[in-house]
């Protein structure tokens, strides 16, 4: 979508361009849940017509994700409730808006696939400090660090065609061994604040 904006060159990749990226991340998530072309413009800095061939654009390459999408907002407003595979059940009526019965299904399934992956590991014996959004974060001794990973990416995989039927979803890794620390750069903000804090003396007192 970047490139189909002229926001990014042709070839340009995460690595060249990783603000657009998650920019028009942010954007083809936004489309799918039926963001308008005034917002989008909005949050592109874009025209409203340019707007509005991008979402054009997204309908004509993925036909049969609108017109599952489609079926899937009709269905629950007759219905008056949409479920996840699993039975996580949300009840609609007349003020639920398009846009959250849309979301519903990503956002709902991902966290049956997210739950499950986190009881598999637990029962596997691999240490789960927190889940984060869609990620998982473990701990691991470096003396078999290669290995718990491949293993907990093995089971996201498998949790995933548990809940898609069959259908696996890829894993990334980022990897962080001591004495390194794990940053994000839109935290490094926080990081720094909780760093300062941490390192400014105590007193004890009398």
């Amino acid at each position: 979508m970047a490139i189909a904006a002229r926001a990014a060159p042709k070839g340009g990749t995460s690595a060249s361009h990783p603000h657009e990226r998650e920019r028009f991340k942010r954007t083809a998530l936004g489309v799918q849940y039926g963001i308008g072309r005034a917002r989008l413009a909005r949050q592109l800095g874009i025209s409203e017509s340019a707007a509005q061939a991008l979402i054009t654009n997204h309908k004509s390459a993925f036909p049969k994700f609108w017109s599952w999408a489609d079926r899937a907002e009709t269905s629950a407003y007759l219905r008056r409730e949409i479920r996840s595979v699993f039975g996580w059940r949300l009840a609609i009526d007349a003020e639920t808006k398009p846009g959250t019965i849309r979301n519903f299904p990503m956002q709902a399934n991902g966290a049956e696939i997210l739950r499950i992956a986190c009881c598999m590991m637990t029962e596997a014996g691999i240490s789960v400090c927190a889940p984060n959004h869609d990620a998982v974060l473990i701990e691991a001794p470096l003396s078999c660090f290669e290995e718990t990973v491949f293993e907990a990416r093995r089971m996201m995989a498998e949790a995933s065609a548990i809940v898609l039927d069959g259908f696996t979803l890829r894993t990334s890794v980022r990897a962080v061994r001591a004495p390194e620390n794990w940053t994000d750069p839109r935290g490094e903000m926080i990081w720094a604040a909780v760093q300062r804090e941490l390192d400014r003396p105590t007193c004890s007192p009398e």
